[in-house]
């Protein structure tokens, strides 16, 4: 569905444009509104590999070692303040300090091609006097979460919010609540949850502005 919604044969063209001559191709599967249809749905981007950039001592030919990879977005006035503008009089002004050098410029170049943009890419300014440039970045991170498995419920988790404690109590209970009703031991280690800490990676992402 995801696919025919972002038309996948002009996608497939371009991937292949990508690796014909820059040797890999970046996709983003994300959720949001289509303006067009009036709803929220999947977005399948493709990235220009010029605007694309990662951890450069990543060496691994499979890029399980990237931890950081972002994207670099020259997003107009509109655009700017439909992802970041929430109605209130404070955002305005954050986005307007923020990018009061660039709003004070001349706007003289509402006929620039892509490939200009693209040609004279600069990683800290738009080549483009109508754009506002925004880093899209990505982190790994590690956080400690509980891993568990309810056997009597038949559900297996990876807790961000409840810890050992939390799980031991409910062992606790069950185990109280079973012998009081004269079931044997084997049958209560049966019902009791399995859990215990792990470190578990994640992706973190922020949208900066150049300053």
């Amino acid at each position: 569905y995801g696919l025919e919604l972002n038309k996948y044969g002009i996608l497939k063209k371009t991937a292949l444009s990508y690796l014909a001559s820059a040797g890999f191709c970046v996709a983003k599967v994300r959720y949001g509104v289509w303006s067009t249809k009036n709803k929220s749905d999947v977005f399948v981007d493709m990235i220009n590999v010029n605007r694309f950039f990662f951890n450069q001592d990543a060496e691994d030919p499979r890029l399980s070692d990237i931890y950081r990879m972002g994207e670099i977005h020259d997003y107009t006035w509109n655009e700017l303040k439909r992802d970041f503008y929430t109605g209130s009089e404070a955002d305005m002004r954050v986005l307007r300090e923020e990018y009061a050098s660039v709003l004070g410029r001349a706007r003289n170049q509402e006929t620039n091609r892509a490939e200009d943009n693209l040609d004279n890419l600069d990683f800290y300014g738009s080549a483009n006097n109508n754009k506002y440039r925004v880093f899209e970045v990505w982190r790994k991170c590690v956080r400690v979460v509980e891993y568990v498995h309810d056997k009597a419920k038949g559900e297996e988790l990876f807790d961000e919010i409840h810890g050992k404690s939390y799980y031991d109590n409910i062992n606790a209970q069950r185990i109280s609540q079973m012998m009081s009703y004269g079931i044997d031991e084997e049958t209560i280690n049966s019902q009791l949850i399995e859990h215990h800490s792990i470190a578990e990676e994640y992706w973190e992402a922020r949208w900066l502005t150049p300053n």
